[in-house]
């Protein structure tokens, strides 16, 4: 992940940041955003804004929509 600037909270395990983020996979995948959030030292992600994904390759072949935190039933 890259951030320009993020506040960290060491004893929770969240960092925050108001400003663009982009994210790349080892698989080539990419997520950009305005700001994001991560909890539980980066287990959970949260993306806010202007959020723009691309995926490549087997990148595509993700979970189905049932096993995605947020996903209608």
């Amino acid at each position: 992940m890259t951030l320009v600037s993020a506040d960290i909270d060491f004893k929770s395990g969240v960092y925050r940041s108001d400003q663009p983020v982009t994210v790349v996979t080892d698989d080539g995948a990419t997520i950009q955003a305005d700001s994001a959030e991560a909890r539980d030292n980066g287990a959970e992600l949260t993306f806010s804004g202007h959020v723009r994904s691309t995926f490549v390759g087997d990148a595509v072949a993700a979970p189905a929509l049932g096993n995605l935190k947020g996903a209608a039933p």
